[in-house]
């Protein structure tokens, strides 16, 4: 038994998710300890400002590459991921240039549609999250294509030390939320800026090579993930966003604040381990599947070890939702607590699940992704729906948005297990 950990634990998977996480890790840590100051600095309005916003880029952000993005790393060979690569640019450079004039065209009715003044203003940066988003997709997945784990895992941390600085130094000095959006607007420079430079240096590239690659034969070859995966991952990205939009309609900026806050704690231990398991198991999964026809084995290796290391978070979460973001945070924040507190069994089956699903993109079954994250879309909205007219409470309404949630996941488990097994494989 001991051989059998000790031999786990010194594989390639663990020590490559290893670096990731030691990176993650470092990078939560920061914005973590200077959580306290921030929530005492800024107002859960301001945070929901904040969450609009993002809410609103990353719906838009979703067509920037027409989810190109994702053949980066199944690609056949390095040249096909270069040619993959430079449509993506092309992509994303064209998208962000129609957002600038878009954003100045309908800012304003944007802004009237979710009831903020003050949204109208922040949305005409917009086009600059999406460019740099776009980048950072792309050169994220080139980096893990190439085993560059630890350029990624140093670049989360360098982003997330400008972003921690400068919304505490904006915060101290003006106490208003434009500090939460200066953050924001580093961390995303930092992390497209830093990628790109060193992704590109460390396998010997250059822009000349990438944006000189022929597009058009993997344009066509790819055509399903614009075809399905785009569908898909709008869906999924509006089924996220829901509660926001919900609590926009029904509730007011400070709940979406407090339900953003709620998002960035939960969403911690999926920052600390599942994304680092996730990144690498993206890559061994693709690789196992195209060489011996199986990824079963990396799947059921990263399942048990994102459900042994979640079960203590999330349960001491239900428990006292509460009071620990009472006591950390302040007074003013103990309603994120209580919708964390709700949510905690969602996000358990969110950490240890959404991760395997790339399942889909590696067996290529993106027609049934789209059809689950339709499912997904439904079962929130006539959650959301049914709660608020049945129950006319908030805390009832996420409750029923949180068990059907996590019945899809259930469902998603259970298919993408299915499909690690490659048919067509010829040994």
């Amino acid at each position: 038994m001991i051989k059998k950990l000790k031999n786990y634990l010194s594989s390639e998977f663990v020590k490559n998710a290893g670096k990731i996480m030691t990176g993650t890790v470092l990078s939560q840590a920061i914005p973590l300890f200077a959580a306290p100051v921030l929530a005492r600095l800024y107002t859960p309005a301001d945070y929901g400002v904040l969450g609009l916003y993002m809410s609103v880029t990353s719906l838009i952000s979703i067509f920037s590459t027409l989810q190109y993005t994702n053949a980066i790393i199944v690609a056949t060979n390095d040249d096909e991921a270069r040619s993959i690569m430079n449509l993506c640019i092309r992509l994303t450079t064209l998208f962000s240039a129609l957002t600038l004039l878009l954003s100045f065209a309908l800012h304003n009715i944007i802004a009237a549609l979710f009831k903020s003044d003050m949204l109208k203003y922040w949305l005409l940066a917009a086009p600059f999250s999406i460019f740099m988003g776009g980048l950072t997709g792309i050169f994220s997945n080139y980096a893990l294509r190439t085993k560059q784990f630890g350029l990624v895992s140093r670049n989360r941390v360098y982003s997330t030390i400008g972003s921690t600085a400068v919304s505490l130094t904006v915060g101290f000095l003006t106490h208003h939320v434009v500090g939460l959006f200066a953050g924001l607007w580093v961390n995303q420079f930092i992390n497209g800026l830093l990628l790109c430079t060193q992704s590109l240096k460390s396998t010997g590239d250059s822009w000349k090579t990438i944006l000189s690659s022929g597009y058009a034969e993997v344009k066509n070859k790819y055509i399903n993930f614009p075809k399905y995966s785009l569908p898909s991952d709008f869906l999924n990205n509006f089924t996220n966003q829901i509660p926001v939009f919900m609590l926009n309609s029904f509730g007011s900026l400070g709940a979406i604040g407090s339900f953003n806050m709620s998002n960035r704690i939960l969403g911690l231990p999926i920052t600390f381990i599942s994304s680092a398991f996730s990144e690498v198991f993206r890559q061994k999964a693709a690789e196992d599947y195209n060489t011996t026809g199986s990824c079963r084995e990396i799947f059921m290796k990263t399942f048990k070890t994102l459900s042994l290391s979640s079960v203590l978070p999330f349960v001491v979460l239900a428990a006292f939702g509460p009071q620990i973001f009472s006591f950390v945070l302040g007074a003013k924040w103990v309603e994120a607590g209580r919708f964390a507190q709700i949510m905690s069994l969602m996000y358990f089956f969110r950490f240890t699940i959404s991760p395997l699903t790339y399942v889909y993109f590696v067996a290529n079954k993106l027609k049934e992704d789209m059809i689950l994250h339709i499912v997904f879309l439904l079962v929130s909205i006539l959650s959301f729906y049914l709660g608020y007219k049945l129950t006319n409470s908030i805390y009832y309404t996420l409750l029923f948005y949180a068990i059907g949630y996590s019945f899809i996941y259930v469902i998603y488990f259970v298919r993408s297990y299915k499909y690690c097994k490659n048919p067509d494989h010829v040994v």
